[in-house]
């Protein structure tokens, strides 16, 4: 409850350094007159939903059926600001086994021509965003280009 809680009432759900929209009159994302159909909203909504933290290799031998839809977000191509980062060999090897599947797949990644060649035989549409979710402007507000790859 208190995780709940916190990723409520922060701004932009960031339980990490929460700025709790501080000088925004944004409401509060949480009202505890209504917590209990809340939670049993979010309960019904990912009663079939499982959500795993292991190599996507594994992730896609496991749960690979016709039926089965996967979001991937793996590390933005030639950025390494994550924990686990990608070398551009591992775009291709994940591009292999993509190719591969019985299921759906939904993939975000930054839009890149390597990214385009490397998943030229999938669906790609362009996308431009916000990545911020900070209160006050900043020069990370400024809209960027990002693509939606699938396999349909």
């Amino acid at each position: 409850m208190k995780w709940f809680y916190i990723l409520k009432v922060c701004f932009g759900g960031r339980p990490v350094n929460p700025s709790f929209g501080a000088g925004t009159n944004r409401p509060r994302g949480l009202n505890l007159l209504d917590i209990e159909e809340t939670i049993v909203q979010i309960h019904w909504r990912l009663a079939r939903v499982t959500i795993e933290n292991k190599p996507y290799q594994e992730v896609l031998a496991i749960y690979d059926r016709p039926h089965t839809f996967f979001y991937l977000a793996p590390p933005y191509y030639g950025i390494k600001a994550y924990r686990l980062n990608f070398e551009p060999a591992d775009f291709e090897t994940l591009a292999r086994s993509l190719a591969g599947l019985k299921g759906k797949f939904l993939m975000s990644l930054n839009d890149r021509p390597e990214v385009k060649r490397i998943f030229a035989g999938f669906t790609i549409k362009p996308v431009t965003l916000k990545y911020s979710v900070s209160p006050k402007p900043s020069s990370r507000d400024s809209l960027r280009r990002e693509l939606l790859i699938s396999n349909y």
